[in-house]
């Protein structure tokens, strides 16, 4: 057992014997990962559960801003500034009949092998609405433990999959937007963890004003598969200030946060540029890609639009697969889809297109990428004295660039 409490890998340890002995006893006291010795599989089942819940919660994704509102999009957390974006990209999408089927036949595929949670899965699918979205959300089970995994993980595939059940949960958590607190509850939870000595404990204490809040949230009192819950939820994304930070008691920490709103300026020069970028596109699928595209994940953005082919217009599906292979640096297919879009439209509309502009901007910014790339390596093979394939790289570069001049074009 000595060797058990030295793993970091290992969290708890519960005991479960028949008989509990006075040396078993005596073991808990003395190994603080030992949770509990237990003689009855009911109550260690029982205990399992609420120290899972209480791990999730633990792990709820935080992000830490620096409080200069002059510091450079690139040099803050990129993860942040792209879920702000995501959560409005995902609420704004329209509801489609099949997207809840989808997630149900995506659910059991992934809990194929467990029986409890397919009988779970079945009954969402049967009753969903029967109960609020989020009494749903609220009971141990897949969707709990999907969503919150996928949030904290930043996994797209898994959150543009429950978009539909994120929007109802946002949807109702505006709607029963209040307040409510209880100090008393918090600290019972966060003096659970004191009991291990290489933790130390925080107590967030969060100021908010319901009249001043932007980002909504609701008491789970009554609401909650467990009515007797007095926790709060906010919606994906809340944004609060650190304040006062001061030692309560003997490794617990207090942390006073206030809650922000969308009129805070420092969050609007985090995001800015970027909205006004995907506020030009055509479509909020487009948004999607593009989104993907600038968070560097041009593989999950390939593979989370291929679905999405299906529902777009030939224009469309054009434009979009242009975009992403030329993300992937792979230019002369994104420049061939982008030209093939353009034709599309010119003979549709050969007098007046609204989004002939965007297609020239992409076409010629891909030039550009090219003859600039080319460029950059004629100067390596300029530095280093072997002027023959410093000469190629420059040829290409000036060819691209007199391409991008052409009218053709």
């Amino acid at each position: 057992m000595s060797r058990i409490q030295e793993l970091n890998q290992l969290e708890s340890v519960y005991i479960f014997c028949k008989i509990t002995s006075l040396s078993t006893k005596n073991g808990r006291k003395k190994y603080e990962k030992i949770k509990g010795v237990f003689t009855e599989i009911i109550s260690i089942c029982d205990v399992l559960k609420q120290d899972i819940r209480q791990c999730d919660a633990n792990l709820t994704s935080v992000t830490i801003l620096p409080p200069s509102s002059n510091l450079k999009s690139n040099e803050i957390d990129l993860a942040f500034m792209y879920s702000q974006l995501l959560k409005k990209i995902l609420i704004d999408i329209e509801k489609e009949d099949t997207e809840k089927q989808k997630l149900i036949e995506f659910c059991r595929e992934q809990y194929s092998q467990n029986n409890s949670e397919l009988e779970f899965i079945n009954e969402f699918d049967r009753d969903y609405l029967k109960q609020s979205p989020l009494w749903w959300y609220s009971r141990e089970g897949f969707v709990y433990k999907m969503l919150n995994r996928a949030l904290r993980n930043q996994d797209i595939e898994i959150i543009s999959k429950m978009a539909s059940f994120v929007r109802d949960v946002h949807k109702q958590i505006a709607q029963l937007h209040e307040q409510n607190t209880d100090r008393q509850v918090a600290l019972e939870f966060v003096q659970k963890s004191q009991k291990d000595s290489n933790k130390t404990s925080v107590l967030f204490q969060m100021e908010v004003d319901p009249t001043n809040a932007s980002n909504p949230f609701v008491s789970m009192e009554n609401i909650s598969f467990y009515p007797t819950e007095k926790e709060i939820l906010f919606s994906m994304n809340t944004v609060f200030r650190i304040g006062e930070i001061q030692q309560i008691g003997d490794k617990l920490w207090q942390v006073n946060l206030s809650l922000t709103n969308n009129d805070d300026q420092q969050l609007k020069c985090v995001t800015e540029s970027i909205r006004e970028d995907l506020a030009n596109r055509r479509t909020r699928w487009h948004k999607l890609a593009i989104l993907m595209g600038k968070m560097r994940n041009f593989d999950k953005a390939d593979e989370l639009c291929q679905p999405l082919f299906e529902k777009l217009s030939n224009d469309d599906w054009t434009q979009l697969t242009g975009f992403i292979k030329i993300q992937k640096g792979d230019y002369s297919n994104g420049l061939s889809h982008l030209q093939k879009c353009l034709d599309i439209w010119l003979n549709k509309f050969p007098d007046c297109n609204q989004y002939l502009p965007s297609v020239y901007h992409n076409i010629d910014q891909t030039y550009h990428d090219q003859a600039q790339t080319n460029n950059s390596i004629g100067e390596i093979y300029q530095y280093m004295k072997d002027f023959h394939r410093a000469r190629i790289h420059y040829e290409k570069a000036l060819k691209i660039q007199q391409r991008s001049l052409s009218p053709k074009v």
